[in-house]
């Protein structure tokens, strides 16, 4: 088990580096860097999160985002708010311009893992899912079931 599990790790490294290589590919012109990617896969999959969520979601600290989120305030593909209910609270929103963006990332992707589900079967497919369920923290399946919805209503558009 032990040796399953050192090369599932490996293999998890090596599919992460290719899903965020084709990640950036999709997200178009150089200059969109992982962390500017992921912060706008947030504003997209979660309207109206905060900074202090934000940073929560990417295990991250305040000062690692907060230039990339100004550029991308700066660059039109993330809009900032004032809390209507907490007012030191600013809320983020993907423009549809960042939404687009982010999205053809995730065809992409999703492309990429259809097909592999198409060569390795249903049952296999279903081991994966069950599996990475498994290695997601509990705390994270909340926001997976929203991000889900959202991504579910934009990918049926398009």
């Amino acid at each position: 088990m032990r040796a399953r599990a050192t090369e599932a790790i490996f293999l998890q490294c090596y599919a992460h580096i290719n899903m965020s290589a084709l990640a950036m590919k999709a997200m178009g012109p150089k200059g969109f860097s992982p962390t500017k990617a992921r912060i706008l896969a947030f504003a997209t999959l979660t309207p109206g999160l905060t900074v202090g969520e934000l940073v929560q979601y990417m295990r991250v600290s305040h000062q690692s985002v907060n230039e990339p989120l100004r550029r991308l305030i700066n660059e039109g593909y993330i809009v900032a708010k004032i809390g209507v209910e907490d007012r030191r609270h600013k809320r983020l929103f993907a423009t549809r311009k960042g939404a687009e963006r982010y999205m053809r990332n995730v065809r992409a992707q999703v492309r990429k893992v259809e097909d592999a589900f198409r060569a390795t079967g249903s049952e296999a497919a279903s081991s994966f899912l069950q599996i990475q369920r498994r290695l997601v923290e509990p705390s994270d399946r909340e926001w997976i079931a929203r991000a889900m919805e959202v991504a579910g209503k934009h990918l049926a558009g398009g």
